[in-house]
């Protein structure tokens, strides 16, 4: 079983791609989204939800793993990648590679353009091709799987249950055992790698596909959820989950009383995810709910009009633990973000940052710092 995801070809074929087809990333949807986990899992609300959780659960992870990989440990991250086309996807990861890597700045949305005036010249074109390599191997030995499109939780949890058998063996509970130490067993899995992690991006689940006999949000996003709790609690998979909050971030009681830190009351549809979750994170863009002039508006000391640039893109946004069963929540922090590339990093203490923060978030060269 193979995923057709990462098409390289897709990305330097620009006769094959339209330009009317093409989605900047870096505009990514402005509605209020959370993630949730479950093995050591997580949960993230907009703006940038898809971005976050690639960011710190898909790249940073696999570049560690290629620059530290030995026998010892195996990677493998599953990304059920529901919103974007695949083609899409990689074209901003690769975007960011060359970012990161050499400071040249090509926007996603033009290596794959076909619009005259918004096409790569042939240095441009020369650099993508010397750093394309990189997708595939990010693909190799089952590093990442990535899927697209619409999935039910019966197809993800027959996907999950596959992949386990492919990378080790279920034991099933020996239903023929009436001892009493067998009465609350249940099946168990043994991976062919004893450090196997394997990750899974489920990005989001308010569209996963229609179930037969289902509640079509309730029903579904529980029945998903128990299909999340078996990968965590039987293959030791770990979970990663977005799921939209509902729309009481935006009720005008919170926006007078100033209210606006999301809450684990603000899930959308379904609390059994967050309930499950291990950790559970929000992600917060403080813009869109200031009325008005940006003059005098500040989050965790800094200006947030510093953190917008001449074409209103906004750099920053604020990242709350709002549950931690293993350790301290209700705690935020200040996250810088790079739009067009998908790169958060965390702000300094402002008491510890000059002015000139500003200036480096908004012009990239902040996240080129090691």
């Amino acid at each position: 079983m193979e995923a057709s995801v990462i098409n390289l070809q897709d990305i330097v074929s620009f006769e094959e791609i339209p330009y009317e087809t093409t989605y900047d990333i870096s505009v990514e949807d402005n509605n209020n989204f959370y993630l949730a986990t479950q093995k050591d899992p997580i949960l993230v609300h907009n703006s940038g939800k898809s971005t976050l959780a690639q960011d710190m659960f898909m790249i940073r992870p696999i570049e560690w793993y290629l620059k530290n990989k030995d026998e010892n440990i195996k990677l493998s991250i599953i990304l059920f990648g529901m919103e974007r086309k695949m083609y899409q996807y990689s074209a901003r990861w690769l975007a960011r590679k060359i970012f990161t890597e050499q400071g040249i700045e090509i926007p996603p949305k033009k290596i794959l353009s076909r619009q005259k005036n918004f096409k790569m010249d042939d240095q441009e074109y020369l650099v993508v091709q010397k750093h394309y390599d990189i997708l595939n191997e990010w693909e190799k030995d089952d590093l990442l799987i990535a899927w697209e499109g619409s999935k039910n939780p019966s197809g993800i949890s027959a996907y999950l249950e596959a992949f386990a058998r492919k990378n080790g063996t279920i034991v099933d509970k020996d239903k023929t055992d009436k001892s009493m130490e067998n009465i609350l067993a249940d099946r168990t899995y043994i991976p062919n790698h004893p450090n196997h992690i394997v990750l899974v991006i489920v990005d989001h689940i308010g569209i996963l596909k229609p179930e037969k006999d289902l509640e079509k949000s309730k029903g579904q996003i529980d029945k998903f959820s128990s299909v999340m709790r078996q990968a965590r609690d039987v293959y030791g998979f770990s979970p990663v989950i977005i799921q939209q909050l509902n729309r009481s971030l935006a009720d005008v009681s919170r926006l007078k009383l100033g209210d606006l830190a999301p809450k684990l009351s603000d899930f959308a549809d379904s609390s059994q995810t967050q309930h499950d979750a291990d950790v559970v994170l929000a992600l917060f863009e403080p813009y869109r709910h200031i009325v008005g002039d940006l003059d005098g508006h500040k989050e965790n000391g800094y200006t947030l009009k510093g953190f917008r640039d001449e074409y209103f893109k906004t750099f920053y946004r604020s990242l709350h633990i709002l549950k931690n069963s293993f350790g301290t929540n209700g705690v935020q922090f200040p996250m810088a973000l790079q739009p067009e590339y998908g790169i958060f990093k965390t702000l300094p203490k402002k008491k510890d940052s000059t002015d000139a923060i500003y200036q480096e978030v908004t012009t990239g060269q902040f996240f080129l710092e090691d």
